[in-house]
């Protein structure tokens, strides 16, 4: 599979997590190596998670956060933060950026 390709297949991804108000999980590829990294929960950041794909010069970066929206009295969705990079030889060619609220 191309990386162009497989950038809008992650996009798509998104976009379907978005419109379901679902936590995102990055899909699975046999063409490329996956590095995750859990950078853990601080403040009001309940989950952040980076997922950086490779293959040659070519990389996918995914920073994905969820946010702790509660406040006193009231009991509010998460909100969920994400951000996707392509970039070829380290400069960035395209990037995808989305937020929305869990289900309640």
């Amino acid at each position: 599979m191309i990386m162009n390709d497989f950038f809008e297949e992650i996009k798509k991804k998104i976009d379907d997590c978005a419109a379901a108000q679902e936590i995102f999980s990055p899909p699975h590829s046999d063409d490329y190596e996956l590095i995750e990294t859990d950078h853990g929960a601080e403040g009001s950041t309940l989950t952040h998670d980076s997922y950086v794909y490779k293959k040659d010069n070519i990389s996918i970066s995914i920073d994905y956060q969820t946010k702790d929206k509660c406040r006193t009295f009231q009991v509010k969705p998460d909100m969920n933060l994400i951000g996707a990079t392509l970039s070829i030889d380290g400069t960035q060619v395209d990037s995808y950026s989305k937020a929305w609220e869990d289900r309640i």
